[in-house]
């Protein structure tokens, strides 16, 4: 249903033959030319309608040998800059999935598969706590990264700009919450004015457990889309958060793996980056609030993170 869906999606129109075994094998074997290979599946792992893809390529190779390639498709248009920046870090070092070529007639570039689970299904269980401090030195590693981003800086305007366009929307599901809604932002733009003029490193920007792959002792770190200047404290920040998040809907209690949180941020934070990593903690948490909105599952919490929000951000 969901490869059907793919097919009729307008704005992807190539995914039918990305998705077509029979068309999608000399397009593979353009992109992978010092690859003998057969293509024996193709399928759709994720899809965004009218805008991105993800599709699952298993190969059968000249020695016996097989491999899975995963190609990253978007609707308006190949993302070669994302494919630039991934090859960088790659060869710099970083633990980042092999970037191996570009398929433009399927807007997609293509990657290695690694190994491994999502963290968040590590960081609940017994070795949470040093699970979450690896994490944090992964995202310090990719912050003293040696690599030019190619995206505009996001400073804290950029973060507030987007909070101001989405919250707003939270509105329209609860017309009452309106007035709470509208100081929750007067408190984000008071937060924000703290936290001017940091020194930019590069981030993730989107950095969160569903990010990051456990396999063994090794991790791998994923969707450098985003990847720009910023304030690494946002990374460590927006992780945080995303474990308030899930604690909360998970567990009802949004202290749940609180300890988790506080072992990333003392992993990361010296006294004067801790106030930083908070702040944007709470306006993540913020954000949640609309994001909650968004998937019918997490609905029935939105009223719950709202006066989650409300308080951390009044706490600040």
């Amino acid at each position: 249903m969901q490869g059907a869906s793919a097919i009729d999606d307008p704005a992807m129109p190539f995914l039918a033959d990305a998705l077509d075994p029979a068309r999608a094998e000399p397009a593979l074997r353009r992109a992978l030319p010092e690859r003998d290979l057969r293509l024996r599946e193709a399928s759709l792992l994720r899809h965004k309608p009218g805008r991105r893809a993800l599709v699952s390529y298993e190969l059968d190779l000249e020695d016996g040998g097989t491999t899975t390639v995963l190609g990253k498709a978007r609707a308006k248009g190949l993302d070669e800059r994302s494919y630039r920046v991934q090859k960088t870090l790659w060869r710099e070092g970083q633990p980042v999935p092999e970037p191996l070529g570009i398929v433009p007639e399927f807007y997609m570039w293509l990657q290695k598969k690694v190994a491994g689970v999502p963290a968040m299904e590590k960081l609940t269980g017994t070795g949470g706590r040093g699970l979450a401090r690896k994490a944090a030195g992964l995202a310090h590693g990719l912050h003293e990264s040696r690599v030019g981003p190619l995206r505009p800086p996001h400073g804290i305007d950029r973060e507030l700009e987007i909070l101001h366009q989405r919250l707003p929307l939270v509105v329209a599901v609860n017309p009452r919450w309106e007035k709470r809604i509208e100081r929750v932002l007067r408190l984000c733009n008071r937060v924000g004015e703290g936290l001017r003029q940091p020194e930019l490193r590069p981030v993730h920007r989107d950095f969160y457990p569903d990010q990051v792959l456990v396999d063994g002792d090794r991790l791998w770190l994923l969707d450098l889309d985003l990847y720009c200047l910023g304030d690494p404290a946002l990374d460590i920040g927006n992780f945080a958060a995303h474990l308030t998040e899930y604690s909360l809907r998970t567990f009802g209690d949004p202290d749940a793996l609180r300890d988790r949180e506080e072992a990333l941020e003392e992993s990361f934070a010296g006294e004067e980056v801790f106030p930083r990593v908070r702040a944007y903690a709470a306006l993540t948490l913020a954000r949640h609030v609309h994001i909650s909105t968004l998937f019918p599952q997490r609905r029935p919490f939105t009223g719950e993170l709202l006066g989650l929000s409300e308080e951390r951000l009044e706490s600040l």
